[in-house]
């Protein structure tokens, strides 16, 4: 197990603490302490690390490539999921943008963490506030929506200016 000041080489190193993830590019670097807590303790972690829906600090999904199962699964089911509430929720298009940045081949996979996350949670009708209780249950949606939007600033823009077209372009408008 890699502690501070040792040079555990390139790699991903999660803090055995608070599960904060460090990653390093060069085989020299020198494992520092944990940013997030300054635990001395990690543990290497594989390239592609399954997203945990119950960690809700985006900071955690910053710069983070989302893994192939997470992806696969908000591919797979947003659009299901996404005409059960279109009429619902009044952050629709902030969610379409959102779907538009994820499935944009020529923005950067290692950029798409927080979009997959959000989105994950989105479709997920069972989370913090379950989506089957009437008007409560998406306050906790929008929050997330929100906040991806929020970190994603001026990469977002693009896609927001598009969303009311896809929206159109798919029958929703």
């Amino acid at each position: 197990m890699p502690n501070t000041g040792e040079k555990p080489g390139k790699g991903r190193y999660r803090c055995t603490k608070c599960g904060q993830v460090v990653v390093f590019d060069n085989a020299s670097d020198t494992l520092p302490p944990c940013p997030k807590c300054n635990n001395a303790e990690f543990e290497k972690v594989g390239q592609e690390e399954k997203m945990d829906l119950l960690k809700t600090n985006f900071e955690d999904w910053v710069g983070k490539k989302p893994d192939s199962e997470s992806l696969n699964t908000v591919k797979k089911n947003f659009l299901f999921y996404f005409k059960k509430v279109i009429g619902i929720i009044p952050f629709i298009d902030q969610v379409v943008a959102l779907w538009l940045m994820l499935n944009d081949k020529e923005y950067p996979l290692i950029k798409k963490g927080i979009c997959v996350f959000a989105l994950l949670y989105f479709i997920m009708p069972v989370d913090l506030i379950p989506d089957t209780i009437p008007v409560a249950g998406f306050l906790d949606d929008a929050g997330i929506i929100s906040g991806a939007i929020a970190i994603y600033n001026k990469d977002i823009i693009e896609y927001s200016a598009n969303a009311g077209n896809w929206l159109k372009e798919n029958g929703f408008k």
